[in-house]
């Protein structure tokens, strides 16, 4: 979770907003690699069940489900983006999500940084 460390120290440094909303779309720009790998490999999905578990979760809840998933700390958010990619999301509404989820996070992270180190 190197990001989220990141964002920690960034916060203690420059405007916790800000460096919420940077670190976000960076890390956002990131997941697409996860996006692309499973829009590549759609066949994956249909055999890996902890794949098909985040599916159901994406059909039950929409974007809803990418967006929590993206505001925790969770270093299984890949499997995230595969299912997305896989289930041809738009990439423009993974990404929204993705970042506004990140955004939270981030700038939660931020702040931390900011109180704990001033």
């Amino acid at each position: 979770m190197p990001v989220v460390l990141t964002a920690f120290v960034g916060g203690g440094i420059f405007n916790p907003f800000w460096v919420g909303v940077i670190t976000a779309i960076g890390a956002s720009i990131g997941e697409l690699t996860g996006y692309l790998a499973g829009a590549a490999g759609q066949i994956v999905v249909a055999k890996d069940p902890r794949l098909q578990k985040i599916e159901g979760w994406m059909h039950k809840y929409g974007l809803g489900a990418l967006f929590v998933l993206a505001a925790i700390p969770n270093p299984a958010f890949d499997l995230a983006g595969i299912v997305a990619g896989a289930t041809r999301i738009p990439v423009w509404k993974y990404f929204l999500a993705v970042t506004l989820g990140k955004m939270i996070k981030f700038f939660i992270f931020a702040l931390l940084g900011f109180y704990l180190t001033n």
